[in-house]
């Protein structure tokens, strides 16, 4: 199993910790953003694609 960074986006109340992992250098659909968007109202779709552009 190859070892990859944290893209460093984040989010959570402080109830529960849930990680959701996304492969750097691969297209996401539509739906993928939306369900992280609900996941986590902060990870909107700019935010998710800023953080996986910036590495």
């Amino acid at each position: 199993m190859k070892n990859t960074a944290d893209s460093g986006i984040s989010a959570g109340s402080g109830r529960g910790l849930t990680r959701i992992a996304v492969r750097r250098g691969h297209c996401l659909r539509g739906y993928a953003y939306r369900f992280l968007e609900e996941c986590a109202p902060t990870l909107t779709q700019a935010v998710v694609k800023g953080a996986l552009d910036a590495e």
